[in-house]
């Protein structure tokens, strides 16, 4: 299993603890990443699973990944690896 480096989701101390939506926004467009509810929503119809939480973003393999955990209609977890960036499914593991 490869391990992930936490990568800071946005520049820390640049907004003190006045940090709002729209600063998250900006910063997140400022890196260049898909919001995560935008690929929730994509994942939750392509895997037919429902969201349960999101990790990241992460440093894998000179990537920026999320790493979403889905729930499908049969109880099963899933853990999805995400492209930040573009999109694509980089794995499905479940357990």
């Amino acid at each position: 299993m490869t391990m992930m480096s936490a990568l800071p989701a946005f520049p820390q101390g640049q907004w003190g603890n006045s940090f709002t939506s729209d600063d998250a926004r900006k910063a997140r467009e400022n890196q260049g990443l898909k919001s995560t509810s935008e690929l929730r929503k994509q994942l939750e119809r392509d895997m037919r699973a429902e969201y349960v939480e999101v990790f990241g973003p992460f440093t894998r393999s000179n990537r920026t990944v999320y790493r979403f955990h889905l729930k499908t209609r049969d109880g099963e977890n899933i853990y999805v690896t995400v492209d930040a960036k573009d999109g694509t499914v980089q794995s499905v593991r479940s357990n």
